[in-house]
């Protein structure tokens, strides 16, 4: 926590947060306090979203947002127009869908008790 410059790439890492949400059902770091979920994400390694879901979560669509949040921005994705073409090669997986929607639905589950 020094003094980096934030830029674009930060975008890609909200961008995998809300990618990891929306496959797991799951925040990608939890704590007791706001702080402590800071400093996890400042501090802690995420867990593989195959890791954390029932679901098969394919590998390449794992790895694409664990690169986007990966702690040194000079290890994520230049740009969102990087992250295109692999996005849309993840898309078309067999199964991505099926999960997207049931891992929300588990969710609300969760959610409701």
């Amino acid at each position: 926590m020094g003094k980096a410059t934030v830029d674009h790439r930060a975008d890609l890492y909200a961008l995998g947060c809300v990618a990891y949400y929306l496959l797991t059902g799951d925040l990608v770091f939890t704590g007791e306090t706001p702080l402590a979920m800071a400093l996890a994400h400042v501090n802690e390694a995420p867990i593989p979203l195959r890791e954390r879901s029932e679901f098969a979560i394919p590998s390449d669509l794992d790895g694409l947002i664990l690169q986007c949040l990966a702690k040194d921005p000079a290890q994520r994705p230049a740009s969102a127009g990087e992250l295109a073409p692999h996005s849309a090669q993840v898309s078309r997986l067999r199964g991505v869908e099926a999960v997207r929607r049931a891992n929300g639905m588990a969710a609300m589950a969760r959610r409701c008790g």
